[in-house]
């Protein structure tokens, strides 16, 4: 850093608001460093803050803010056009958001009968291997433990 750069950037210091700002931090350490350019940020900080007691001091005359709004009312455009692409893009939206949940429990619901299908399907094949089956007790527990 060279002392315009610091300066162009020190111009825009607010005193202790500024202090946080790394780029504001690196700007003052080498004013630090540089007795020119600490002098000048002296005069300009003693400026600013005559300038701005100077603007504190200033007792606006009552009533000024009411006559500001009212003379410059803040305009609400109605685009009818832009409420009406806005309206659209709205339908669209549910539209297809309503499309996507239908077709999601209709998916959930063919999951659900194809698990149901194939655990009855399991349990009758080892209900009848259980059957003819000369071990007996050996798939007892395929008929009462549910299938995932």
């Amino acid at each position: 850093m060279n002392t315009r750069d610091a300066k162009e950037i020190l111009l825009l210091y607010r005193g202790p608001i500024d202090d946080s700002d790394p780029q504001f931090q690196a700007a003052l350490d080498y004013a630090k460093t540089d007795p020119e350019l600490g002098q000048w940020l002296r005069e300009q900080t003693k400026c600013y803050d005559l300038i701005r007691a100077k603007l504190r001091a200033i007792e606006p005359p009552p009533g000024l803010s009411e006559k500001i709004v009212r003379r410059w009312p803040i305009p609400f455009p109605r685009d009818w056009s832009r409420i009406g692409q806005l309206a659209a893009a709205i339908l669209i939206s549910a539209s297809v958001t309503g499309l996507l949940m239908k077709l999601l429990h209709r998916l959930q619901l063919e999951r659900s009968r194809s698990r149901q299908m194939r655990q009855g399907l399991y349990q009758t094949r080892f209900a009848r291997r259980n059957q003819s089956s000369r071990w007996k007790g050996v798939f007892a527990d395929w008929r009462s433990r549910p299938f995932h």
